[in-house]
Parts: structure tokens; sequence; C-alpha cells
């Protein structure tokens, strides 16, 4: 889970076999479907790769009437995780993973 500390920390929680994060941050009302599935084309670009803790400070403010939608994905020694499914069961696509 994917949480604010403040306005300008986001949290998630630590996973056993991880050894390191990547947060994506997408704009909100960005997010579009054109393919109908239930699940965003795009759900943002790499904010942020390789990080030891489950914390990022991000300064960024949306602008008025927007939102950021942050994704957290694992490292481990079988690669990267995935961005999860959407409600709709269909797999978020990573289409800008990090390096």
């Amino acid at each position: 889970m994917v949480m604010m500390r403040d306005a300008a920390t986001v949290e998630w929680q630590m996973e056993t076999g991880t050894t390191s994060f990547n947060v994506y941050r997408a704009g909100m009302p960005g997010l579009v479907d054109p393919d109908h599935d239930g699940a965003a084309s795009s759900y943002g670009m790499c904010l942020a790769s390789t990080l030891a803790g489950p914390a990022l400070a991000d300064a960024a403010s949306p602008a008025p009437g927007a939102a950021f939608l942050y994704h957290v994905t694992s490292r481990g020694p079988g690669g990267e995780s995935g961005l999860g499914n959407a409600s709709s069961g269909a797999p978020r696509p990573n289409t800008s993973p990090c390096p």
C-alpha cells in the first residue's frame, strides 16, 4: 500500500526479499483507457529507481484540480515486480520501466 505521510513524502510497506524499490508517478486525469479493458494505457513515468528504503520525498505539486497517482514496484533476485491489476482484472502495463 502506498500512502502519503505528509504533503511531500510517499511511503510504502517493506516486503521480504526486496532489495530495492522503483516509484512511478502519473498525473490524473491523465489516465486513459483507449481499449476499454479497465486498465489505463500508462501508469506514469519512473520517478525514482533502486531506492533502498520505503519512503521518497516528492516536492512536486499537481496543478489545481489535478492529482498524482503513485505506484511502487519492488526489485529482488527475480527482477522487478509488476504494477498489479486494475479492478477489472486487466494487468496494469509498465510502459516506462525504471532503468
